[in-house]
């Protein structure tokens, strides 16, 4: 659909009611096409921060930018014939249609702040819950975070401080493994 289809003109249409008296009324153009919402997404997000939305853009300004963020819309129209139609609405279906977009970005902001905020409350509750866990699982824990070259280093250090001959043996094999686990993982 393009943004121009909203420009139609409402019409006078006469007619004759039940008891044979001819009146008039305003139609409003009826739009046959769909509009479609894109659905939320790591593209639309992304998108949604390349438009830079400024304190100082005004209403129009933002509006604008939105409708091709959010709809199939094509805006074959100027910005400067967008203000007009936002100024002096040509039906109400335009209406409709920016109020939707106004609804869709609203609500987009609060499920993304949501979403955030759910996601920082679970990483609160799990480093609260791993700073009550016993000191060798935390440990355990850090070593799952650390990179394969990190835990490589971390074994050279053991070894070179270890002095138990069978220990040395342990963590030189624990290196082979994790050196040949990196080198796989870097020709790949």
């Amino acid at each position: 659909m393009k943004l121009s289809g909203f420009m139609q003109d409402r019409q006078l249409e006469f007619f004759v009611n039940d008891r044979g008296v001819e009146e008039s009324r305003i139609v409003e153009p009826v739009l046959q096409e769909k509009i479609k919402f894109h659905p939320i997404s790591k593209k639309l997000l992304e998108e949604f921060k390349s438009i830079k939305i400024n304190e100082e853009d005004n209403y129009e300004e933002v509006t604008y930018k939105l409708i091709d963020i959010l709809t199939d819309v094509d805006k074959d129209i100027s910005f400067e014939d967008f203000q007009e139609i936002l100024a002096y609405p040509p039906n109400d279906q335009f209406i409709t249609f920016v109020d939707e977009i106004n609804k869709s970005f609203i609500n987009l902001v609060k499920r993304f702040n949501k979403f955030k905020e759910n996601i920082d409350n679970t990483n609160k509750e799990l480093t609260e819950s791993i700073s009550k866990l016993p000191e060798e699982l935390k440990e355990k824990i850090e070593e799952g975070k650390l990179s394969n070259e990190e835990r490589l280093t971390k074994l050279e250090e053991q070894y070179i401080a270890e002095e138990n001959g069978d220990k040395k043996r342990d963590l030189l094999k624990q290196m082979a493994k994790l050196q040949l686990l990196i080198e796989n993982k870097n020709n790949n």
